[in-house]
């Protein structure tokens, strides 16, 4: 897992190649003015997902993991707690994998970290990650989480 600043960005570019258009897509955007749901960045290589939610509070939330994308998520509005672990962390699977998704869920234990705007949290697979808790009060939240093939 990797978190930052968003204008430190290109530090990471040599991860992978997609990740070029996805640190392009959120520098040079507009991103409030971007409706909620899906935007194409390059195809399948890297989209955007953008939601606007109440955080929840810890018992409510869900360890969860991806296979075949990393997720970029960078708040724009708002503040929340972002738990984060290795997926050796985890002790059960409550939902299997799905591949339409790239994703499954989990119990186990991690650490959490204050998400404001301005900072990103890079996940991988082999991170599991535990978005949108509570940070100090429910708060409303406008975030943006960007897949990159992986």
């Amino acid at each position: 897992m990797i978190y930052d600043l968003i204008n430190n960005s290109d530090l990471y570019l040599a991860i992978n190649p997609n990740l070029e258009k996805a640190f392009d897509f959120l520098r040079k955007k507009d991103l409030f003015a971007l409706e909620i749901g899906k935007h194409e960045i390059d195809g399948e290589n890297s989209f955007a997902l953008v939601s606007e939610y109440k955080s929840k509070d810890l018992l409510n939330g869900r360890w969860e993991a991806h296979k075949n994308y990393l997720d970029i998520q960078l708040i724009l509005k708002g503040k929340e707690k972002f738990g984060f672990s290795n997926l050796k962390e985890m002790t059960a699977v409550t939902a299997e994998y799905s591949v339409e998704n790239d994703i499954m869920f989990f119990e186990g234990r991690g650490n959490f970290l204050e998400l404001t705007a301005g900072y990103f949290v890079m996940v991988f697979p082999g991170d599991s990650h535990m978005p949108g808790i509570d940070a100090d009060e429910k708060t409303d939240v406008r975030k943006i989480v960007v897949k990159v093939k992986i």
